[in-house]
């Protein structure tokens, strides 16, 4: 029998996560996936996911992924074989959590064969290196619905979605959700180009036909075309709500329509003339056009910007669990996809990992500049003075909390940011320097309104990073907790979003 048909088989016939009975007084050897670790004990339990074993250096706890056990003590680890179902946005599915599994696997010397199911669906079979099989994963690619429909009916373990930062719509609602990547909606035209920014009230206005010549943008006296991905995908579904809101494309205007992405962009890239949008995996040799607001704030589609929320297209690729036990491997790959050893993954995908890059201030020219034009000539330049002062030598983390209007109430996506942050501060990523919590406002209300909500937002943020690091030592590092008000926007404060861009925590390390 083939090792398909046998993993196969195994996946339809074991048992699911039969519960085995505590093993103890046996002599077991234990081996790394590599060979190049041997430990021999009496195992003492088995749970799926770890061993227990009590050797001659004590007792220990053993990832079980990719080790294998030698002994007639040994329990059948196909008992414990994972059935994980993972459906919704087929974008994510395909080109990202496909990669993920099998960097997951290769990294614990695990072996993965694949099957393709009826339709547009596929099964990975996980085996160990004794081709002893401890899961099938199957992607199911479809809608929302469809996938949320999936999970109640046990079908599924995971629902992949793309979302704006912080976004939870109500079918998801009552679950536990988990930035796997970041991706943004990107307006991109060719190199040669002369338009360097458009606001999205003009590109609302290119769409419904307002707009058809360059030369009303700053541009070359040319009709304007269009570049579109197909209507039914999500990036499409995602443009029209964040950007043409309740504006429809116009039958009249030139447009031309593509399966890939990739293909779109280098369209655009060869026509002088096209305007279109794409992730930003798929920008390729196209140029991306920063946004512009009405007060004349640039917003660049940068990896720093999608990372820390600033810029207002930025969409999150998240998977969404049930507030339920998952089976061992499931719960191994959850907690792989939240650390390093899956960033690499994701950017080589073209996608953005929710990484903690650093920013010095000396590379945020266009900040200062947004600063220097958004304070009131009454005020001086004291805030600006502060501003500097405050953030000398320091580098901002793309970590960012953002809030609700006028409440210290954090969104989904910033709890987790925060949470990423706890872990690195556990971990002594910042021993001996000073992290500083700076909190901005909008500009609604008063200076002083704002400096003072501001601070109570940062020293939130601060009060929630003590109270998850627990196991560190917050003696090693220094804290500073400020309010700055409304000084340095992100965004014109002239729209609920760009309000919400504003209302932010800002961490910065020193």
């Amino acid at each position: 029998m083939t090792f398909l048909r046998w993993v196969f088989l195994s996946a339809l016939l074991v048992p699911f996560l039969f519960p085995h009975s505590t093993l103890a007084g046996n002599e077991v050897t234990l081996r790394s996936a590599n060979g190049k670790i041997t430990l021999k004990g009496t195992l003492l339990g088995y749970d799926g996911a770890t061993w227990r074993l009590r050797t001659r250096f004590g007792d220990m706890t053993l990832d079980a992924l990719g080790t294998t056990c030698r002994g007639a003590a040994c329990p059948d680890p196909a008992r414990y074989a994972a059935d994980l179902g993972l459906a919704g946005d087929s974008v994510i599915l395909k080109d990202l959590l496909d990669r993920l599994v099998r960097g997951f696997a290769q990294e614990r010397g695990l072996r993965i064969a694949r099957i393709n199911n009826d339709g547009s669906g596929w099964s990975d079979f996980v085996s160990n290196s004794d081709d002893v099989p401890l899961a099938r994963m199957q992607f199911m690619p479809g809608t929302l619905s469809s996938a949320v429909s999936a999970l109640k009916k046990g079908r599924v373990q995971f629902i992949a979605a793309n979302l704006r930062p912080g976004e939870q719509p109500p079918p998801l609602a009552g679950l536990r959700s988990q930035v796997v990547g970041l991706d943004a909606i990107v307006l991109v035209v060719s190199p040669e180009n002369p338009v360097q920014a458009i606001s999205l009230d003009q590109v609302r206005r290119i769409w419904t036909g307002e707009i058809t010549n360059w030369a009303d943008l700053g541009g070359y006296d040319a009709p304007i075309t269009v570049y579109l991905p197909r209507p039914d995908s999500d990036l499409a579904r995602a443009f029209q709500g964040d950007v043409l809101d309740k504006a429809r494309l116009n039958d009249s205007v030139e447009r031309r329509r593509f399966d890939k992405l990739s293909d779109l962009a280098q369209a655009v890239s060869k026509d002088a003339f096209g305007i279109g949008y794409v992730g930003f995996a798929a920008i390729g040799k196209a140029r991306p056009l920063a946004l512009r607001g009405d007060c004349g704030i640039l917003q660049y589609p940068t990896r720093f910007a999608v990372q820390s929320g600033d810029y207002p297209l930025a969409r999150t690729l998240s998977l969404f669990t049930p507030d339920r036990p998952l089976a061992p491997f499931g719960r191994a790959f959850l907690a792989w996809l939240r650390g390093p050893g899956a960033w690499p993954q994701i950017d080589r995908a073209g996608y953005i990992a929710p990484a903690p890059d650093q920013l010095p201030l000396s590379r945020q020219e266009g900040r200062l500049a947004n600063a220097i034009s958004t304070i009131p000539d009454t005020q001086g330049n004291a805030p600006l003075k502060e501003l500097v002062a405050t953030f000398a030598g320091a580098s901002r983390l793309a970590l960012t909390a953002r809030f609700s209007a006028g409440t210290t109430r954090l969104d989904a996506w910033s709890r987790q940011a925060v949470a990423r942050l706890s872990l690195m501060v556990e971990e002594g990523d910042f021993d001996g320097r000073e992290l500083i919590f700076a909190g901005f406002s909008d500009s609604q209300g008063s200076a002083k309104g704002n400096r003072t909500l501001s601070r109570q937002r940062a020293e939130a943020v601060l009060g929630m990073l003590r109270s998850l690091a627990r196991r560190a030592d917050l003696g090693l590092l220094r804290f500073r907790a400020v309010g700055l008000g409304a000084v340095s926007p992100l965004a014109c404060d002239d729209t609920p979003s760009g309000k919400r861009l504003n209302r932010r925590v800002e961490i910065w390390v020193r």
